[in-house]
């Protein structure tokens, strides 16, 4: 309980704090297909035998690669080739794991429990950094969840950029503390749980937006 408190609160941190940045600069997909390139290499790993963080890194490297080329953005949006490499990802991560029946057992707990472009390019290592290491102590719900939903509870709370970000650290964190002891109370699994409270923190910031402007 103590291991997966901790493991929890630091990817909380991490990826709540990258969160702001990721939603900031509309790059919300990114996020998501990062994750999944890194589940995709976390899957082969498993499928051959070698330590799963260091698939996952590989393949996180390979997508950053994918992921900042400006393939052809004149005529079809770059949006466009980010969701074929996220399906991509997704279909090899279930190929690999129908093959390997003791993946499949890893992948469902993983599952569960100085120009623009080159500081894009140093933006999308640091997220796809964290999200290998996350999806490694949290699993690939989890990660996804705290990328995203404390940096927009942060955002639609304040305008100012060092509050957002305290208060998606917050956002972040207050789930996993309170979550963890109720999921064993509960006898309910806690990542589903965490991602649930997640979006209840989030209602009160819909309605705050809302009512203020």
């Amino acid at each position: 309980m103590q291991q997966a408190l901790l493991a929890g609160i630091l990817v909380a941190l991490l990826c709540s704090y990258l969160g702001v940045y990721i939603v900031l600069k509309r790059i919300v997909f990114v996020g998501v297909a990062l994750s999944e390139i890194s589940a995709a290499g976390v899957a082969l790993a498993l499928f051959l035998g070698f330590s799963p963080l260091l698939g996952a890194m590989a393949f996180m490297m390979a997508g950053i690669g994918l992921l900042t080329v400006q393939w052809s953005p004149r005529r079809v949006p770059n949006d466009s080739f980010i969701g074929i490499v996220y399906v991509l990802a997704s279909a090899l991560a279930i190929l690999l794991v129908a093959k390997s029946h003791e993946g499949e057992t890893h992948m469902l707990q993983l599952m569960q429990g100085l120009k623009p472009a080159w500081w894009d390019l140093l933006l999308f290592f640091t997220i796809g950094l964290a999200i290998a290491f996350a999806i490694r102590a949290v699993g690939v719900l989890l990660a996804t969840t705290l990328l995203i939903v404390p940096a927009v509870t942060a955002l639609l709370v304040t305008n100012r950029l060092k509050h957002a970000m305290l208060l998606a650290v917050v956002a972040g964190v207050l789930p996993i503390a309170v979550d963890l002891h109720f999921s064993i109370v509960w006898d309910l699994p806690a990542s589903a749980l965490i991602v649930a409270l997640s979006f209840l923190l989030l209602l009160p910031a819909l309605a705050y937006r809302r009512l203020s402007s």
